[in-house]
């Protein structure tokens, strides 16, 4: 006979087993179904590849999110600041919506009628990232995400596991779609033709968490590969295709789309007729150049260079750390360095410290003036808005100012910082030694092309590889002063680059020289 204590424990215990295997039912489920896929669907049979080998890549995707998980959960332990953890917290506010209030459910996932104040109340000022801290007027890449989220959490039990293996999977799906474009161009270099797409280190790891390159690297896929596929084939649903992927683009990495645009053009002219391919693509680069420049004429607040300007400023200001604080009338800044300056009154109010030096912007009438306060007097009671730690890999960078010469000064230095960052005596964290790593890679792709260059058989593709990488990383290294932001941004470039690299080398001409690369399938 079971006593009632007995049974409240039974029940208990019942519950508990249900909160651990729930969860994970599914996860395995979506797992086995996925892979199911990989193995029967003709679009992952991948050319130059084993039937099999897709599946060994996208095994490697797993792993890769687990480590990423570990990364997150082990090593930097601070979720606020994580972002596969900050915007998958932050969709649970909405998917709850779902239960008690549907129609805000479906507003706030679509973005139609979301516009009123009650669901901005109710909903999105709980979260903690819908709204940017630092807003430069460019699309907020952060709602794609948290909705992305949101509607994954309709059938993942809130597992993290599960929401990224879906980004896995899709993240997988453009990379094969990129693949499928690419390899007949480099298909006598076999497995290293395959490894610039499915090894590479930090484009395996970062596009394996719940963070927005995995959706980027989905919607270039499919803008790539039905692009060129209906230069040859013209069938009319490839359009549909391609305008979705570029919406997704447009809304979780815009630069990507901006850098395809001039890519794509000279790279169709060029496969027209191939005669003078370099000037085709320097045109359709300075043409492009100036139809982005024309925009300040008639909207003067979305000059591309201001934008870009207001961005490093923005990314500059959150990496070197410090606290905001707010009032009914003013939002104040105190520097990472100067966070002794706080002190505390009672519970969550704040003063700032007799004499202090401190940074604040009127909340009305406009919220835009930088003003600087000098050895302060103010007892203004102040809550904390938001405490940014100091970015660990902040690199030094000056300010770029919105004209064509200061663009021009620092592109140097930052195509430099965007190709070959960090350099041998940076590494002092471990997670620079897989950027690190490609480096090196680099380093020996162009010491391959400067001693065994070949014919480039196809210029089109070259053009296009060269152009839309060195455009990505020359705007990543101008508008990023943290390293290790830099290394995980640069991922969508590094296979366009190391792919034109390998288009160069004459692998005849290498093999000759030094047969026992032959034995690793290269």
């Amino acid at each position: 006979m079971f006593t009632q204590d007995s049974l409240r424990l039974n029940r208990q215990q019942t519950f508990s087993l249900n909160l651990i295997t729930v969860p994970w039912i599914p996860f395995l489920l979506y797992s086995a179904f996925i892979f199911y896929l990989i193995f029967k669907l003709k679009f992952f049979q991948l050319e130059g590849l084993k039937r099999g080998t897709p599946l060994f890549f996208f095994l490697l995707k797993i792993i890769a999110s687990v480590a990423l998980w570990g990364v997150y959960t082990f090593y930097y332990t601070d979720k606020s600041n994580s972002d596969i953890w900050k915007y998958f917290d932050d969709s649970k506010v909405m998917t709850d919506a779902f239960h008690d209030h549907p129609a805000d459910y479906f507003k706030m996932l679509s973005g139609i009628g979301d516009d009123d104040s009650r669901i901005d109340m109710t909903y999105y000022h709980k979260m903690n990232y819908w709204y940017q801290q630092f807003d430069n007027n460019l699309l907020n890449d952060a709602h794609i995400i948290i909705r992305f989220n949101a509607f994954v959490r309709l059938f993942s039990f809130g597992n993290y596991f599960t929401h990224a293996l879906l980004m896995c999977f899709l993240a997988f799906t453009g990379l094969c779609a990129i693949y499928k474009i690419f390899f007949p161009v480099v298909k006598e270099w076999k497995v290293a033709a395959a490894a610039l797409f499915f090894l590479l280190p930090s484009l395996t790891f970062w596009s394996s968490g719940v963070m927005k390159e995995g959706l980027m690297l989905l919607g270039l896929g499919v803008v790539i590969y039905n692009s060129f596929c209906f230069f040859t084939d013209r069938k009319w649903y490839r359009i549909i295709y391609i305008l979705l992927a570029s919406w997704l683009l447009f809304f979780t990495k815009l630069y990507v789309l901006a850098a395809l645009i001039p890519s794509s053009i000279g790279a169709f002219w060029v496969m027209k007729n191939s005669k003078a391919a370099v000037l085709k693509f320097l045109v359709v680069l300075v043409l492009c150049f100036a139809a982005g420049m024309s925009i300040k004429f008639f909207k003067p607040k979305d000059d591309p260079l201001q934008l870009l300007a207001l961005k490093q400023i923005d990314f500059i200001k959150q990496s070197s750390g410090g606290t905001y604080l707010y009032s009914d009338s003013v939002v104040a800044f105190i520097a990472s360095d100067k966070r002794a300056d706080l002190v505390k009154i009672n519970g969550t109010f704040f003063h700032i410290r007799k004499g202090a030096d401190y940074y604040y912007w009127k909340i009305y009438p406009d919220f835009k003036d930088t003003l600087y306060a000098n050895n302060n007097h103010d007892t203004t009671k102040y809550k904390i808005l938001n405490d940014f730690p100091r970015a660990g890999s902040l690199m030094e960078s000056e300010y770029l100012q919105p004209t064509v010469k200061s663009f021009l000064m620092q592109s140097p230095r930052a195509l430099f910082r965007a190709l070959f960052r960090p350099l041998p005596w940076e590494l002092k964290n471990p997670m620079n030694l897989l950027p690190a790593f490609e480096n090196v890679i680099l380093i020996l792709l162009l010491f391959l092309v400067l001693f065994f260059r070949g014919k480039i058989s196809s210029p089109a593709i070259f053009g296009f590889c060269l152009t839309f990488s060195l455009l990505l990383l020359l705007v990543m290294g101008l508008i990023t002063p943290v390293l290790g932001a830099l290394v995980r941004y640069r991922i969508a470039a590094q296979p366009f680059l190391f792919l034109a690299l390998l288009m160069c080398i004459d692998r005849e001409k290498l093999m000759k020289r030094w047969k026992w690369l032959e034995k690793f399938g290269i």
